[in-house]
C-alpha cells in the first residue's frame, strides 16, 4: 500500500489516518515540528486499497500494512475527521500494540441529535446514506472538477463553512495547502473515497 513520510525518517513513529476528502500529504503540515521532535510521521494512502476490501478485511488489511511498517514497537495513531473511526476500528486489530491514540475533529454519529444539520457536508452525507447512486454520480462529478476546475470544487465544498473555518478558506495558503489533497482523492482514488463515505454512514461506534 503506497504511504507518504514526515519529519525524522529515524525517529518515534507515528501512523496519521487522513480525512475524507483529502490524501496523505495533508500531514505535511508536521513537518517542521515532527523533525523538530524527533517523530516520523507516516501516512498510508488508504483511498489506493482496492476497493472490494470492505468491513473488517479493510481494517484488517491496514492494520498488517501498519504492524509491517512498525516492525513489532508501539505505536501513536492520529485520526483527522473521518480518519477518526478507521483509526479506532484498525487499533482494535493491532491490539496492545497501539500505545496512544489521538482523535482530531471526531463527530458523533450522524443519525444522532442534530450533529447533521450543522456540518457543511450535510448534503454529500445525507444523499450518501439515502441515495448511494446519486452519491456516487456526485463523486464522478467531483472528480471531474477536481481534474479540470479544481477552483470550482473548492468553492462548493466550502460554501457553507462557518465560523473560523470560513475565514481559513478565504486564505491564498489554505486553498495552496488543501486543493491539490482534493485532487489526489477525487481524481485517482473515487472508489476509495466512496469507500470511506460509506463507512461513515454505517459506523456504530465513532462519528466522522
Amino acid at each position: 500500500m503506497k504511504f507518504v513520510e514526515y519529519g525524522d525518517p529515524k525517529g518515534k513513529t507515528i501512523i496519521y489516518f487522513h480525512g475524507a476528502p483529502g490524501s496523505p500529504e495533508e500531514c505535511s503540515i508536521f513537518d517542521k515540528h515532527a523533525k523538530e521532535y524527533g517523530l516520523n510521521i507516516v501516512c498510508f494512502d488508504r483511498f489506493s486499497i482496492d476497493s472490494s476490501i470492505q468491513g473488517e478485511d479493510y481494517y484488517k488489511f491496514l492494520a498488517d500494512a501498519i504492524d509491517d511498517k512498525i516492525n513489532g514497537e508501539k505505536v501513536d495513531l492520529i485520526g483527522f475527521s473521518i480518519g477518526c473511526h478507521a483509526a479506532i476500528e484498525t487499533s482494535i486489530h493491532l491490539k496492545d500494540k497501539v500505545k496512544n491514540l489521538h482523535l482530531i475533529s471526531a463527530a458523533a454519529p450522524l443519525d444522532g441529535d442534530e450533529f447533521l444539520d450543522g456540518m457543511a457536508g450535510k448534503m454529500v452525507f445525507t444523499i450518501a446514506m439515502k441515495q448511494p447512486f446519486i452519491f456516487t454520480l456526485l463523486s464522478y462529478w467531483q472528480a471531474f472538477l477536481s481534474k479540470f476546475v479544481p477552483g470550482v470544487l473548492f468553492k462548493m465544498l466550502f460554501a457553507r463553512a462557518k465560523g473560523e473555518d470560513k475565514k481559513l478558506a478565504k486564505t491564498t495558503e489554505f486553498k495552496k495547502y488543501i486543493t491539490p489533497a482534493l485532487t489526489h482523492c477525487f481524481n485517482f482514488n473515487v472508489k476509495g473515497y466512496k469507500r470511506n463515505k460509506t463507512i461513515c454512514n454505517t459506523m456504530d461506534r465513532v462519528g466522522c
